[in-house]
């Protein structure tokens, strides 16, 4: 199952990216997948407001409620399934190398 966990945290950073808005960019560019133990992986942004375009948050002038643009948990969904054909074709490759004597 090796390298799952990163293709997974690849395709999560990439569906937050194509998600995210830009305004500057910066938050947009830094969506990044680092492996973090043998078996697993993270999609991660440290731009410090990124969770503040996620989730809603009040505008520090007017209080006014911005809502949040949800991109890291719509790329998840989409990983989630991803993640399942990963999963899918990784297992069938090991049954059929068992039955080719690989």
């Amino acid at each position: 199952m090796d390298g799952i966990a990163f293709q997974a945290a690849e395709h999560l950073a990439e569906g937050a990216r194509e998600r995210t808005p830009i305004d500057t960019g910066l938050l947009h560019r830094s969506w990044q997948a680092v492996e973090t133990g043998a078996l697993t992986a993270k999609a991660k942004n440290e731009v410090h407001y990124a969770s503040f375009v996620e989730f809603d948050t009040r505008h520090w002038i007017s209080r006014n409620i911005v809502p949040g643009q949800r991109f890291m948990h719509r790329a998840m969904v989409e990983t989630e399934d991803k993640l399942k054909v990963l999963v899918k074709e990784r297992v069938e490759e090991i049954i059929r190398g068992s039955f080719n004597g690989k």
